[in-house]
């Protein structure tokens, strides 16, 4: 049980698998949830990425759904409302795609300004939500304050991406990176209601990193049973 829950995948190459090629991507997805205390995780694996299994994953579930900004979270979230319109789930983004989005864009161009200009509005961010979680807040008395404190900042941030949307050409890497968070927009602001989750989808990736770290040393030797058991 929880009010949150955060959802991952990563690429695991299985052999074996039956009308597959041993070269075929799988996928290991996960979903991290349950009381802010004791956190639970929880593995699946699957031969695809497809909306389906994120569909199977969320079913029963109510509450907000943060995940990064692949598309299938909300086409599947979309088709779940339709047949589950009793599960109530809010989608959530992740701050942290984004960053990483004008990150590249100032590696890619050291002489412009303005991917630094939209790393210091997310460092802002990040610093006053951190200050918050400091005080150690009751639940109710931290979403005002987050509202009054944070909220202002997305705020600030989105006036500037509305304006250099008109700016840069939407072909270039900063542009891809404004116009990717913008079209995340209401979903990179959903956590602000939600006193479990933080800006970004990290405690998901870090949750499912072992996976990562592991692919080169699992894909000769792994099988279809042998994925599925590497989920407990």
């Amino acid at each position: 049980t929880g009010h949150a829950m955060q959802m991952d995948e990563t690429t695991v190459q299985v052999m074996g698998e039956e009308h597959r090629p041993d070269t075929a991507k799988s996928y290991m997805w996960l979903g991290r949830g349950g009381p802010p205390n004791k956190p639970v995780v929880i593995y699946e694996y699957h031969p695809g990425r497809n909306a389906s299994y994120i569909t199977d994953f969320i079913s029963g579930f109510s509450g907000f759904l943060q995940t990064d900004g692949y598309q299938s979270y909300e086409t599947a979230l979309a088709k779940h409302k339709l047949t589950h319109p009793e599960d109530k789930i809010i989608h959530v983004g992740c701050l942290a795609h984004a960053r990483r989005k004008f990150f590249e864009a100032s590696k890619a161009n050291k002489k412009s300004k303005s991917p630094l200009q939209a790393l210091s509005f997310i460092k802002k961010i990040y610093q006053a939500e951190d200050n918050l979680r400091k005080q150690n807040l009751e639940n109710e008395t931290f979403l005002a304050k987050r509202k009054e404190t944070v909220l202002p900042l997305f705020e600030n941030f989105k006036i500037w991406l509305d304006k250099k949307q008109t700016q840069i050409p939407p072909s270039l890497i900063m542009g891809k990176a404004v116009n990717y968070t913008l079209n995340q927009w209401p979903f990179l602001i959903a956590y602000l209601d939600c006193v479990e989750l933080t800006a970004d989808n990290n405690k998901a990736e870090q949750s499912i990193k072992p996976f990562v770290m592991g692919r080169k040393n699992w894909m000769f030797s792994g099988s279809p049973a042998g994925a599925k058991s590497s989920c407990f």
